[in-house]
């Protein structure tokens, strides 16, 4: 294995906290932008009522309910894309963490933390 055959390296600051401001980065921009262009708003839905013959009265309702939620779909165009970005994160991470499974405890140094 290709792994296998490396010699001891050391992990720079700069490998791990270029990818990780990235992310970061990339996720600031995006909600920044959601909440510039379509910010949540809190609304109210009523929910029809009957009258007494189990026909819908809609002047009196019986109940509403309320949410924060995107008037124009932004939890669409900009949630979708936040998502994706944490999950390839996550699946970048678990690639990794599959190629190094292998690697012997005497180059490791995760058993002194």
């Amino acid at each position: 294995s290709k792994v296998m055959s490396l010699r001891r390296q050391q992990v720079k600051k700069r490998q791990v906290v270029a990818p990780f401001a990235l992310i970061i980065l990339c996720s600031l921009v995006a909600v920044s932008l959601w909440t510039a262009i379509d910010p949540l708003v809190w609304l109210r839905k009523t929910i029809s009522g009957m009258d007494d013959e189990g026909n819908k009265n809609s002047d009196e309702p019986l109940e509403t309910y309320g949410y924060c939620g995107c008037e124009n779909g932004g939890a669409l165009y900009f949630g979708v894309p936040l998502g994706i970005l944490g999950v390839l994160a996550i699946g970048i991470t678990a690639v990794f963490s599959w190629k190094l499974k292998n690697v012997s405890t005497d180059f490791a140094d995760s058993k002194l933390i």
